[in-house]
């Protein structure tokens, strides 16, 4: 038989597996088009605002945990999803970003990436900075020019910030480095870090985590190649394997306990968070059915300050994931309809019904 022949028949199940995979993710594009059109959001959204949904919908991991210390299946895949993100052969600068509500994990995924072996030998200067309400700008700057002063001159650092302090970013640039920014909140600051240290084309990598996806959407002028990763709630199902993967108890299945158990996860609302505080919780507590109800009867320490609260613990995941979604916007401001809509449809949590002969949804 002929090499190429031989070759061509060898490879021939590689390549029914890609098609295959090429094939889902077309009628993946097409399911979205026709709730899109369904819905008449064909000329709802911006170049940019659609950009950064479809980046938004290249996640292929859902579930993070919140804890290094957390036993979850998909941790370890998140991590490397993203750390081959970082790791690509991509010479011009890349931002990768997690986006999701608070108490999804953003920070615990970013740690983990940060101190991977792998990246940590990829990258010559890693730098963290984290970003609170207090934060300025010009003192995040200064926190970068300092901590890159200090990895690229050791000792002599001084000599850097004091006679130049731009002098430090520009060697920065000429390095292979990897800058993250947890908690960024606004487009401002990724547009001045992006303008005060040039993509030399070294490799270079940025990683933010934000809970605004608007704040890292792809801007279609510049050439920088961008992924967002969205982490989500999880499910009952996946709740309930968390809380009992991380529980420091024995819980006997199919008991009165485990019913109990699952009612108190179910107010967690699919937060990792908070699911983990509640397993760390029980886990000092006696597995008896009395402790675990007055546990279960309790009021959830923040419960108070969220109006939220009830409707929540009335809703399943995917509608509580719709209400989380209006935490992108500020308080007090009136929330579009239609772009409000836009994303739910978009991120697949609404569907349209197709006509039936009695109605149309």
């Amino acid at each position: 038989m002929h090499k190429p022949v031989l070759i061509y028949i060898l490879k021939y199940p590689v390549r029914l597996r890609i098609m295959d995979k090429i094939n889902r993710i077309r009628s993946k594009i097409d399911d979205a088009s026709r709730r899109r059109n369904a819905y008449g959001l064909v000329q709802l959204q911006s170049r940019a605002e659609s950009l950064s949904t479809k980046a938004i919908s290249l996640s292929l991991f859902e579930y993070i945990m919140s804890s290094s210390s957390v036993s979850f299946p998909t941790r370890d895949e998140d991590v490397e999803l993203l750390t081959k993100q970082l790791l690509s052969d991509e010479k011009c600068r890349c931002i990768t970003s997690i986006v999701g509500i608070e108490g999804t994990g953003k920070t615990t995924l970013a740690t983990l990436i940060f101190s991977n072996k792998k990246v940590i030998d990829r990258f010559t200067c890693r730098i963290w900075v984290s970003v609170s309400s207090s934060s300025t700008d010009e003192q995040l700057m200064e926190e970068i020019e300092k901590e890159a002063a200090t990895q690229i001159m050791g000792a002599q650092r001084d000599r850097w910030t004091t006679q130049d302090p731009t002098l430090a970013l520009r060697a920065l640039a000429c390095t292979k480095y990897l800058i993250v920014v947890d908690a960024i909140q606004s487009s401002h600051f990724l547009n001045i870090l992006t303008e005060a240290i040039h993509d030399m084309s070294t490799g270079c990598r940025f990683l933010l985590t934000t809970r605004n996806a608007k704040i890292v959407a792809p801007q279609p002028s510049t050439r920088t190649r961008s992924f967002v990763h969205r982490l989500h709630l999880l499910d009952d199902q996946n709740s309930w394997i968390l809380f009992t993967t991380n529980l420091k108890v024995h819980v006997p299945s199919e008991s009165k306990l485990t019913q109990i158990g699952k009612k108190i996860v179910a107010k967690c609302w699919g937060l990792p968070s908070q699911i983990l505080k509640m397993s760390d919780l029980l886990s000092h507590k006696d597995p008896t059915e009395e402790e675990w109800s007055s546990v279960l009867a309790l009021e959830q320490p923040d419960q108070g300050h969220n109006p939220w609260s009830k409707t929540l613990h009335t809703l399943n995941t995917n509608l509580r994931e719709c209400l989380f979604y209006f935490e992108v916007f500020p308080a007090g401001f009136e929330v579009p309809a239609r772009r409000i809509l836009a994303q739910l449809v978009a991120e697949g949590l609404v569907h349209h019904r197709e006509k039936t002969k009695n109605h149309q949804s």
